[in-house]
């Protein structure tokens, strides 16, 4: 722990000289107008990290790894012909780490640019809106939150959908909308799912649906906040359900596995003059029949079959907002181990220096695994991570 915090340190430093050199000045992004009722808004967002984790490098693996990287470096274009019809796209460029949730990599990632969002929305009225094109699913409350406003440091490392590629955004149609003076939000949607070996096996589509009701003030936009630093008195209880049919196909014996989730969740901040306490939980069970466990490769993994829960606890006062994260894992076969159980709990705060605009996030997490061995060993990490926007 100490050799973790002093290595740290040096990655707080240098961390902290950046965004005071580079990053003082951040505001939004400008604003402009297109024709008679269009706009286009441009805005740049990043989080950069510094990590240090007690394992993963050296010629046995055991010694410290420290690890400078983008976790997010967007570009994003916003704009809108009128009040009723409007579209996105975002441009990303995350990478350059070789600490991953369960794991080290001898390399690091590429910084290749790709497109994250880009879709068009239309407005008939507050209870029938439509999202087209490449959008975050439904099943999670934790992939619906802004990437920019977590309550950690980051949301769920674990709580994202099913398959590579597609475990928090798709191709599709999502139509939603408010009722009850945004009281109750639903949201159904059809999307392209899983397309690996789609030429042996009948290739559908993934379906979703979403409820939330909210007790006091209203969530009404299509993505959630992990915090509302206190302007807001938040309560709102969440479900979902997806499903796909013939999803995931088996190389070896040729059979075909259906695929379905559901997630409940609930929400809860509230301002006082004590401070801000925000509160949240949620399950949920991505089931595939056991395909994890006989063969089905799109079943393994963190984004495969599995089932959790996880709870974070945040209390801000002031610029500062001290949080807390749990969470505990099952998985039909994780990095090559079947059944495997992961408990995870971080704590840290965040600094708020302009806002979500520009924040100093400190976090120090513990993984710890059901089932050990000389590849698979419990670790610790410790991170810092700088947020703009501008």
């Amino acid at each position: 722990m100490k050799r973790l915090t002093r290595k740290m340190l040096g990655v707080a430093v240098g961390s902290i000289m950046m965004i005071g050199a580079g990053l003082g000045t951040a505001s939004a992004g400008p604003t402009i107008d297109v024709g008679d009722a269009g706009s286009l808004k441009i805005d740049y967002q990043v989080q950069f990290v510094g990590s240090m984790r007690d394992t993963g490098s050296g010629p046995d693996g055991t010694g410290d790894t420290t690890d400078f990287y983008f976790r997010r470096n967007r570009l994003s274009f916003l704009g809108k012909m009128n009040d009723d019809i409007g579209y996105a796209i975002q441009f990303e460029s995350a990478g350059g780490n070789r600490t991953f949730p369960t794991s080290v990599s001898a390399t690091a990632t590429s910084e290749s640019v790709s497109i994250i969002d880009a879709y068009i929305t239309y407005k008939a009225a507050d209870a029938l809106q439509f999202r087209v094109g490449q959008i975050k699913h439904n099943l999670s409350r934790e992939v619906l939150e802004h990437c920019f406003i977590p309550l950690s440091l980051d949301r769920s490392l674990f709580g994202n959908g099913a398959f590579s590629g597609k475990a928090t955004r798709d191709y599709g149609v999502v139509m939603w909308g408010n009722i009850a003076d945004g009281m109750l939000q639903y949201r159904l949607g059809a999307m392209d799912g899983n397309e690996k070996d789609a030429a042996k096996r009948e290739d559908g589509l993934r379906y979703s649906g979403r409820v939330h009701l909210s007790l006091l003030d209203p969530e009404n936009g299509y993505g959630y906040q992990g915090t509302y630093m206190g302007e807001q008195k938040v309560l709102t209880v969440g479900a979902s359900y997806e499903q796909e049919k013939d999803a995931i196909y088996n190389s070896t014996s040729g059979a075909v596995e259906d695929y379905k989730a559901y997630s409940y969740d609930v929400f809860f901040e509230y301002p006082s003059v004590a401070g801000t306490i925000t509160l949240a939980g949620s399950y949920l069970k991505a089931d595939m029949n056991k395909a994890g466990l006989n063969g089905f490769t799109d079943a393994e993994g963190i984004n495969g079959e599995k089932n959790g829960t996880f709870y974070k606890a945040g209390y801000m006062v002031g610029k500062v907002q001290f949080f807390g994260r749990m969470e505990d894992w099952s998985f039909a076969k994780l990095d090559g181990v079947k059944s495997q159980k992961i408990k995870w709990t971080a704590s840290g705060l965040n600094y708020y220096i302009k806002g979500q605009d520009l924040k100093l996030a400190l976090e120090y997490s513990m993984t710890d695994f059901d089932k050990e061995s000389t590849s698979v060993q419990d670790f610790n990490t410790m991170s810092l991570m700088v947020q703009a926007r501008f």
